[in-house]
């Protein structure tokens, strides 16, 4: 539910599944696509997303910066999904809600 928060939009959701990425918490960690999501959220103006990210972009090689700048082209041409997404929407959980 996170990242398809994250993926409508929710700056607030995609300031913690970044978090949660690049720490490794709850998800495989995967510093690439946690700093992208801060990235977004920061630019977004998620302030707190947005000093994280400089802070740990300074650690950054020329590549990782290149792949992440590629990986934010890519989420800017995608087709956003609504943000007004109902359980309804995504099988796996419809079974979750009561009717």
């Amino acid at each position: 539910m996170l990242l398809l928060a994250a993926e409508a939009g929710s700056r607030e959701a995609q300031a913690a599944y970044g978090l949660m990425l690049y720490e490794g918490r709850t998800l495989l960690q995967d510093r690439l696509r946690g700093l992208f999501w801060l990235s977004l959220a920061g630019q977004g103006g998620h302030m707190r997303a947005e000093s994280l990210f400089r802070k740990l972009s300074d650690t950054l090689d020329t590549n990782m910066i290149q792949r992440i700048a590629e990986m934010k082209e890519e989420w800017q041409q995608r087709a956003a999904p609504s943000p007004a997404l109902q359980i309804s929407d995504v099988p796996e959980l419809s079974g979750l809600m009561p009717r």
